[in-house]
């Protein structure tokens, strides 16, 4: 059992005993995330249901659509099989992918170094729908394609890395 499991256990366990509802939610989710990672699809799509019933029951909204998203990643797993890994950062996804579609600009993505994106052999592919990984066009080991030629708006994701 790894640290973190032990950890979120056995603040699932305190939260139990003090009857911290939100809490042991927030361990139990926790929990799930990590099956998720480890391809245990079963228990996640079992133990999410379980966690949206309670927090529908509780009127928490943040765990019910936090859980329904574990929902979603199991079923998209378990339908399309063994063409979907599903990555625990956003750096393991890109280590393992040949294409990589930028399709929002999550904030995860655009602090990844350039470094980081590019491979040896044949170039990954990057296809920017925001064009907020400019600085990659010219990185080693990478195809980068930008689309659109639209602004970024002030304040979106975007913004700081399209400057």
């Amino acid at each position: 059992m790894t640290p973190a499991r032990a950890a979120a256990e056995e603040g699932c366990h305190l939260a139990d005993e003090i009857g911290d509802q939100f809490n042991s939610r927030l361990c139990r989710w926790c929990l799930i995330a990590a099956r998720m990672t480890q391809g245990d699809l079963v228990a996640v799509a079992t133990e999410s249901r379980e966690l949206v019933a309670e927090a529908e029951a509780a009127h928490d909204a943040l765990f019910v659509v936090a859980s329904l998203r574990h929902q979603g990643h199991a079923r998209a797993a378990s339908t399309l099989g063994d063409g979907v890994h599903l990555a625990a950062s956003a750096e393991e996804c890109i280590a393992q992918s040949e294409v990589v579609v930028l399709a929002t600009p999550w904030p995860e993505f655009l602090a990844i170094p350039a470094g980081l994106w590019g491979r040896n052999g044949s170039p990954r592919v990057v296809i920017d729908c925001w064009r907020a990984l400019k600085h990659l066009e010219s990185a080693k080991g990478i195809r980068y394609l930008g689309l659109g030629i639209g602004v970024v708006r002030e304040g979106s994701f975007a913004e700081g890395a399209a400057q």
